[in-house]
């Protein structure tokens, strides 16, 4: 069964209103090609342009995140669990893609993410990337059991980089679930495997 996916809450910012602050952000955080024609930018990228100001900071740390100090095996666990608990689909489709193609993820490994830390098949640090998320969202912090085994594979740089990366992404998947920003065409969402 097939659902259709609600109405956009905005629309894109329409390309007769995009000033130079906004060429500015658009040459910043998209690529050269968005830039040089803003007719190419996708809708909910577009949409975001209304408050360009806030969006460029948005996309400056998921991107300081994106490549910061965590191991990336650890960052995309922590980054897809948070997605998948928050229905962010827009996030889950295209990370779970990325973590395929640029970090070895399985099909079995994305299955796991959406079962959680209980589920089979996890190392220890996998687990406590994936429990220190559930334990962020439903305690605001994350426990003593789960903290040690992380402080064991993990530096203070990249500890103090776990709970900024899941509060990150949480602003972003709120902001696109509240607008319901659309997915990129042919996207899976939370279906992409």
């Amino acid at each position: 069964m097939t659902t259709t996916p609600p109405a956009p809450r905005l629309s894109p910012l329409p390309i007769d209103q995009i000033d130079d602050a906004v060429r500015e952000t658009i040459a910043a955080t998209m690529s050269p090609e968005s830039a040089a024609d803003p007719s190419r930018i996708l809708p909910a990228m577009a949409t975001m342009l209304h408050h360009h100001e806030l969006y460029r900071m948005q996309a400056d740390l998921s991107h300081t995140l994106y490549k910061g100090a965590l191991p990336r095996r650890v960052m995309k666990l922590i980054l897809l669990r948070t997605a998948w608990t928050n229905k962010g689909a827009f996030v889950w489709s295209f990370h779970s893609q990325d973590a395929k193609k640029q970090f070895g993820f399985t099909v079995e490994d994305l299955e796991r993410i959406t079962v959680g830390s209980g589920a089979d098949g996890w190392d220890e640090l996998d687990r406590a990337s994936v429990s220190a998320v559930e334990e962020l969202q439903a305690t605001g912090t994350i426990g003593d059991v789960t903290w040690e085994v992380l402080a064991r594979h993990l530096n203070p740089k990249q500890l103090i980089e776990i709970p900024v990366l899941v509060g990150q992404m949480h602003g972003v998947i709120y902001t696109q679930n509240a607008l319901q920003l659309p997915l990129i065409p042919g996207s899976p969402g939370l279906a992409a495997r």
